[in-house]
């Protein structure tokens, strides 16, 4: 992202409220996460995005983990909230595109 890491930050928690409808907790000064509510394919999972500077802007690293230390399969939920966190981002800094 071109934007620096303050504003990215702020970026990242707007999409992570948006995408996921749950309130976004504040883990440290770089990271923010939020909980994904249980449904039929999960029991819910832990979304996180971690934002560092980089170059002359910011890099984010986006994970997704279940909430249950059990979960053997996750069936692709985890890499479907890292994908919409993503395509909502990508839209958030090019709508046209």
């Amino acid at each position: 992202m071109r934007d620096t890491p303050p504003e990215a930050f702020r970026r990242v928690g707007e999409v992570l409220g948006r995408t996921f409808g749950g309130p976004v907790e504040q883990v440290s000064g770089t990271e923010l996460a939020v909980t994904t509510v249980v449904n039929l394919r999960s029991w819910g999972e832990r979304v996180s995005c971690v934002v560092e500077p980089s170059g002359g802007g910011s890099r984010v690293v986006v994970r997704s983990r279940s909430r249950l230390s059990t979960t053997l399969f996750d069936w692709g939920k985890n890499g479907d909230n890292v994908e919409r966190v993503i395509s909502a981002l990508r839209h958030l800094l090019n709508p046209t595109g």
